[in-house]
């Protein structure tokens, strides 16, 4: 379509055309391309921290799954930073939570794991998702635990000390923004 052309009738299939080439346009004219890529395909986020294993972080949790969710990312995992959420767990089986938490690792785009808190579950996830070939990022902070060298020694894994939650924040910028 000719941009100077008149508005095609709404009803028309033109119409939809139209309005892409004059969003195109416009995107292009603003020099914000990606925008419209960005906010269709959000990445899709799985947010690893201690469960069973210490509920000491579940605020920070909380404020990190809000803080991703900000930056027009899907968090699957939100339930991981809910008060409530050994309660709420009781009403599904182990096996039900496996298999629900390894179809979220399959499907998600980044494994983000806040591993301050030691705990079995996130280890097997970091390595579930290593084997599927998901990227994945371990923040912890330095000065309150020594990471497990399972973790700490695997190249595959990208490690992040941190010393306050905007610390935290930042990386995470970095690790959306890959």
């Amino acid at each position: 379509p000719n941009p100077q052309s008149p508005i095609p009738n709404p009803q028309s299939p033109s119409w939809f055309i139209w309005i892409i080439y004059q969003l195109k346009n416009l995107f292009n004219y603003l020099n914000i391309k990606n925008i419209l890529i960005f906010r269709m395909n959000p990445k899709k986020v799985y947010f690893a921290g201690s469960i069973r294993g210490g509920r000491d972080d579940a605020q920070l949790y909380t404020e990190i799954i809000s803080y991703i969710k900000s930056k027009n990312a899907i968090v699957l995992t939100e339930h991981i930073g809910d008060n409530n959420l050994l309660k709420d767990e009781k009403k599904l089986t182990d096996k039900e939570i496996y298999l629900r938490d390894i179809a979220w690792l399959k499907e998600c785009d980044v494994v983000i794991a806040e591993c301050t808190r030691p705990s079995l579950g996130v280890g097997y996830e970091l390595s579930f998702a290593e084997n599927i070939k998901k990227e994945v990022n371990v923040l912890y902070r330095n000065k309150e635990c020594h990471l497990s060298a399972m973790i700490a020694g695997d190249e595959y894994f990208k490690i992040f000390s941190y010393k306050t939650k905007d610390d935290a924040f930042k990386i995470i910028d970095k690790i959306l923004n890959n």
